[in-house]
């Protein structure tokens, strides 16, 4: 009883550590001498719910925890439900970290799944909008680096003036 309340509350690594019993004789010493200490797994939450906790945390003003909170489920599992429903990539280079509360709140409640669906359309058109900047900046960067070498060609150099002899 004592490694299960002390080392992460898992049946599993009870039993691995002490070599006995099995998961339903352990899970029923523990509903007996520790009444409401053993974290019960909690079924699929629906996809309604699901769509309202995302547009909720979207939305802005709450914490993913805060969020997960009201669901029953873990932070981390309303942060992946929101990048399947917005079906944004999985941060390579960041590691999980809570969600600060968003920038923005209008003073809605609730959100609903309309709200979702128009804020996904937004950020599709932020994104195609980024994309558009991107070229636009790469298209720059080849037009500047022709100028830099037509500069060459013609032997003017960096901090040179017309006029003046070079030195």
């Amino acid at each position: 009883m004592e490694h299960y309340l002390t080392h992460g509350r898992r049946l599993s690594r009870t039993i691995r550590q002490m070599g006995y019993p099995s998961r339903e004789v352990l899970a029923a010493w523990i509903d007996e001498l520790a009444p409401g200490e053993r974290a019960v797994k909690r079924g699929p939450v629906a996809d309604e719910v699901r769509r309202m906790a995302v547009a909720r945390l979207v939305a802005g003003g709450v914490t993913s925890r805060q969020v997960a909170a009201e669901v029953g489920v873990e932070a981390s599992v309303v942060r992946n439900w929101k990048r399947q429903l917005l079906h944004e990539p999985v941060p390579e280079d960041d590691p999980v970290t809570p969600d600060k509360p968003g920038k923005r709140n209008d003073g809605a409640a609730d959100p609903d799944a309309s709200d979702l669906d128009g804020l996904i359309a937004e950020r599709d058109r932020v994104r195609a909008e980024l994309e558009r900047i991107r070229r636009e900046k790469r298209e720059a960067e080849i037009e500047l680096a022709i100028l830099k070498g037509a500069l060459d060609l013609v032997g003017i150099r960096a901090g040179h003036r017309p006029g003046q002899p070079d030195q």
